[in-house]
């Protein structure tokens, strides 16, 4: 014998998925705010990435002599970072020269601030400064070498002894954070620095005030990733309704009801219903031979009691002589099953995505064993 299999009725999955439009619009909502935040993090990130990749790009072009661009000052910072600054008094040793008439002091000054100027941003000690200040762990400089913070350094001698110390960043904060690191391990290795007697700091690092970051988001792309993201949404919305509709073990149409043994003899829906219970009256009087007729709704979900009453008054009104009654849930009363047995012929009754379709094949096959005649199954 060939197994029946339940069908997919896609009409009745979207009459049950429009009851439910709004968790449907939630969830695209919130796959829209998700896609509309990855966006704007995205652009973010890579506004910041080129603002970084700028500092550094700017300060190793004006390294080199007769550059076209200058150091990043507050007037040449490229657009979106910020500079922080700190002063050093650098002391150098030069007693074992003040006494040699042949050399020129001002040049051995000149000399010992290059060297100085080198060993400050020499790569142990940037290295130093990123494990330090855990720099690694920021997104935007998650792989950064010593090599790379080396140039978001500058450096320079105001005079003789004043070191002018600034780093360019695009957070203030983490600019502030990163010059004083560096000051403070000058200050800590003076020793280990030949001719120079001491260092000490001036003064406090700087911290800008918060201007625009010059981070161009597109509106375009925003919105772009909104409508992705609410109609992925609606998709991700409809899959889950769809597998929960396909799980679903309750009746909802004619396939459900011929699964469970029986046939659909009426249909009540929301808003014909007075139409519907003229048409169920209707066929009652096409079958020969019955004259009593029980409803009786297959378990407690449906209440089939307003059901018998509007068929025996549409049966009244047209002059027939069929008498419908009510009985209990066909499945947890055995009066119900006595009054079936006693009658002609039984109705069903079956609430549409509530009655279990097991529960009306079991309840066909209780009426089955005491030899009751069943015309169908009436949804509503």
């Amino acid at each position: 014998m060939e197994e029946k299999g339940r069908l997919i009725d896609l009409r009745q999955f979207f009459i049950y998925l429009s009851h439910r439009w709004a968790p449907v619009l939630i969830v695209a909502v919130v796959f829209a705010a998700g896609m509309l935040g990855y966006s704007y993090r995205k652009q973010n990130n890579s506004s910041v990435n080129v603002s970084l990749n700028a500092i550094r790009t700017q300060n190793q072009t004006a390294y080199f002599r007769g550059a076209s661009v200058s150091l990043n000052t507050d007037a040449d910072a490229p657009e979106g970072t910020y500079n922080s600054r700190v002063r050093l008094y650098v002391d150098f040793d030069i007693s074992s020269y003040e006494s040699q008439e042949s050399i020129d002091l001002t040049t051995v000054n000149t000399v010992f601030q290059r060297d100085f100027q080198t060993v400050a941003v020499s790569y142990d000690l940037m290295e130093d400064v990123i494990e330090d200040l855990h720099l690694r762990d920021y997104d935007d400089m998650s792989s950064i070498t010593g090599e790379e913070l080396r140039w978001m350094v500058n450096r320079s001698f105001e005079g003789t002894h004043v070191f002018n110390l600034s780093v360019t960043d695009v957070d203030p904060e983490r600019a502030q954070d990163i010059v004083t690191a560096i000051a403070e391990k000058l200050i800590d290795r003076a020793d280990d620095f030949v001719r120079i007697k001491n260092i000490r700091m001036l003064d406090h690092a700087t911290l800008e005030t918060v201007r625009s970051t010059g981070v161009q988001i597109s509106t375009k792309k925003m919105i772009k990733y909104g409508a992705v993201g609410f109609v992925g949404g609606i998709i991700v919305a409809v899959i889950f309704y769809l597998i929960v509709f396909i799980g679903m073990d309750v009746v909802m149409n004619r396939s459900d009801v011929e699964y469970a043994g029986t046939h659909l003899f009426g249909n009540v829906s929301r808003k014909n219903k007075d139409e519907e219970y003229k048409i169920i009256a209707a066929c009652l009087q096409l079958h020969e031979n019955v004259k009593t007729v029980v409803v009786s709704a297959v378990d407690k979900t449906c209440d089939a009691k307003e059901l018998a009453d509007k068929i025996q008054s549409c049966l009244t009104e047209s002059g027939s002589d069929i008498q419908v009654q009510f009985a209990n849930a066909i499945m947890n009363r055995a009066d119900a099953i006595t009054a079936a047995a006693q009658s002609d012929a039984v109705l069903l009754a079956a609430k549409r995505e509530k009655t279990a379709v097991e529960r009306i094949a079991e309840a066909v096959c209780v009426l089955n064993d005491v030899k009751v005649r069943i015309l169908g199954t009436v949804l509503v």
